[in-house]
């Protein structure tokens, strides 16, 4: 296999393939089946993975959790399942430099929804080569490593942009204005840098891989800012 080291994808998931061909389909992406003529990629066992890490992470937030409604559990587990989540576990874990793909398309490696089918597939083949337990534990070890383990999920807030919105709009001070202010790095692979401005003030600045990133992550400074300070307070600083 090209370009390809078991060993040291083993040692940088921390797990060890008794059937090493569920981890070459979980490493091959499409366009190099396409390119190379193979039969198999690792989109089945995306889904697979999928379908069990919703499994896992749903039996955790229901377990851990007895005395939180539905609703509650559903947004954290709709953050602890999202694709910035998961790319980011990709990227924690090293494993996107692995994935199999066509000459031409090597770029592919750098989108953020391509790591996060990529780790659904290692989930899905690390559950077909061992089993329902010993992926739990390999899962919930590392989210607990990256931080996206919920201990409060009341405290969960899933989109940054909408909880601010509705505290800016609560002050009457209308809505808040997102701008991306620069760019940089190579086209397959831009960081957006935005600000936000409430009442034509920029209040803070984020970035991210992403236009819709970078606002979120502008969204969320202020709301940290919001912790110590009142709305007022950080429109009244120089």
């Amino acid at each position: 296999m090209e370009n390809f080291s078991y060993k040291k994808l083993e040692k940088k998931i921390s797990y060890s393939f008794k059937n090493r061909q569920l981890a070459k389909e979980a490493f091959t992406h499409s366009s190099y089946a396409n390119s190379k003529a193979i039969d198999y990629d690792n989109e089945r066992l995306e889904f697979l993975g999928d379908s069990v890490l919703g499994l896992i992470i749903g039996e955790y937030l229901f377990k851990t959790f007895p005395e939180h409604p539905e609703g509650v559990l559903t947004n954290a587990k709709a953050y602890m399942v999202h694709w910035e989540t998961l790319s980011t576990i990709a990227d924690f874990l090293e494993i996107p430099d692995f994935l199999l793909v066509a000459e031409a398309d090597r770029q592919i490696r750098n989108n953020p929804k391509i790591k996060e089918n990529l780790f659904e597939a290692l989930v899905g083949a690390i559950y077909l080569d061992s089993d329902l337990d010993t992926t739990r534990k390999w899962v919930l070890d590392l989210y607990e490593k990256t931080g996206f383990l919920v201990r409060e999920p009341e405290k969960v807030i899933f989109d940054y942009k909408s909880r601010l919105q509705e505290i800016i709009q609560g002050e009457g001070l209308g809505l808040p204005e997102y701008n991306i202010i620069a760019t940089s790095g190579p086209v397959h692979d831009t960081s957006f840098m935005a600000e936000v401005k409430i009442k034509g003030k920029v209040i803070a600045t984020g970035e991210g891989k992403s236009k819709k990133i970078a606002h979120q992550n502008c969204a969320k400074k202020v709301l940290k800012k919001l912790e110590d300070k009142d709305l007022n307070q950080l429109l009244d600083e120089d």
